[in-house]
């Protein structure tokens, strides 16, 4: 462990390859992680981009030595050793604004944030549609579920619309010291 207690060696299952043995380069979660014990984690690299589209954290040697080559969205492990192209499901979300109703007694949030599946929302034509239909009590807003089946790739892309809500509710920098 990272304060020095040791974790007892894992046996492999027999129709699985041993991991590789460790080394100096190789030292095994956690150990290749940039970060002191008891503080509060560092940002993973290659995870931030700076506005002029850089990274703005590089990886470390070590860490970069125990990247996986070549697997999109996650750079310490194969997330997905299936065939991606007969698998792949992609779900595409939508953060939308609404005011939202709870319950009979008119308990409400003028600024109801859920998220939607495009394809609901396209359901209804436009999102400013769906939004006013939300609002008048026409859709009921239930909680978004995926259900992911296994040897499936899974890939949630988030829209920009997020950005545009939070601009548009953001307090003005000036009164913050």
């Amino acid at each position: 462990m990272p304060d020095g207690t040791p974790i007892e060696r894992l046996m492999p299952l027999k129709d699985k390859l041993p991991p590789p043995e460790k080394d100096e380069m190789h030292s095994g979660y956690t150990y290749f992680i940039n970060g002191k014990f008891g503080e509060r984690p560092l940002q993973p690299p290659l995870g931030i981009l700076t506005r002029d589209r850089k990274n703005k954290i590089e990886p470390t040697p070590l860490e970069k030595a125990n990247f996986v080559t070549r697997a999109p969205g996650d750079l310490y492990s194969q997330t997905c050793p299936y065939d991606s192209r007969k698998n792949l499901k992609i779900f595409e979300i939508t953060l939308v604004q609404a005011k939202l109703v709870y319950n009979d007694y008119g308990w409400h949030g003028p600024q109801g944030r859920f998220f939607v599946l495009k394809e609901e929302i396209k359901e209804h034509e436009s999102f400013k549609r769906y939004t006013k239909k939300v609002e008048r009590g026409e859709i009921k807003v239930e909680p978004l579920v995926i259900t992911c089946k296994c040897r499936r790739l899974y890939i949630g892309r988030l829209d920009k619309s997020i950005a545009k809500i939070y601009r548009k509710n953001l307090l003005p920098a000036k009164n913050i010291n």
